[in-house]
């Protein structure tokens, strides 16, 4: 009597311990099936305005026009004691994409040494 009752409180044990791990780790759904470990999300896209041209470094603005017809595209820069600089228009025809080094048009700017590094 005694193994048996060892037995099926190993067995319980057992059954417990599995459970838990299983609703821990999101093994199955609440109809019992296993599921899928990985669950595709939503695209997550996260834009960095920071910029430095700063020594070797560079940093490239890219304009991109997705529409059928022709924008133009303006941008301002922001030193980091927030004095702005508008950067001259982009004009993008329909599909166009455009790199520009923002290391050529800071230096082109009455004070390129305040816009060696900011923001957008």
């Amino acid at each position: 009597m005694k193994l048996r009752n060892a037995r099926l409180a190993a067995m319980l044990a057992a059954v417990l311990v599995i459970g838990v791990l299983a609703s821990a780790y999101g093994f199955f759904d609440r109809k019992g099936h296993a599921q899928s470990t990985t669950t595709p999300g939503p695209t997550h896209v996260s834009a960095i305005t920071y910029y430095s041209t700063k020594g070797d470094w560079n940093s490239t603005l890219t304009f991109n026009n997705a529409s059928r017809r022709a924008l133009t595209a303006s941008c301002t820069l922001f030193a980091l004691d927030g004095s702005p600089l508008t950067l001259p228009d982009v004009l993008l025809q329909p599909f166009q994409n455009k790199a520009v080094s923002l290391k050529e048009l800071t230096s082109q700017s009455s004070d390129p040494v305040r816009f060696q590094e900011g923001s957008l």
